[in-house]
């Protein structure tokens, strides 16, 4: 995988802009979904594209970015599914 910083990823915010395997979004949120451990944090970025409207969910754990990233597409409008395709490419 391949992953490009222009800085941590705890620092993105609303209206940053991302490549997931090259498809440009855009930075809605970032949300603590469970803390596991005191040190121990997953973390989702909530995305937009703005071409399809569709709606994604970048999970990650702080600590172990390139082995955790997991990608998530809103379904049916409240729930979202992961979605089975390796992410190859990761860019903000």
């Amino acid at each position: 995988m391949e992953i490009k910083k222009s800085k941590p990823i705890e620092a993105l915010k609303k209206g940053d802009k991302m490549i997931v395997n090259g498809v440009p979004l855009v930075v809605e949120d970032q949300i603590l979904i469970m803390e596991h451990k005191k040190d121990t944090k997953e973390m989702a970025l909530v995305l937009i594209s703005e071409k399809t409207k569709k709606r994604y969910q970048l999970r990650y754990f702080p600590h172990n970015l390139e082995g955790s990233l997991e990608l998530y597409e809103l379904d049916k409008g409240f729930i979202y599914i992961r979605i089975d395709k390796d992410i190859t490419s990761v860019e903000w």
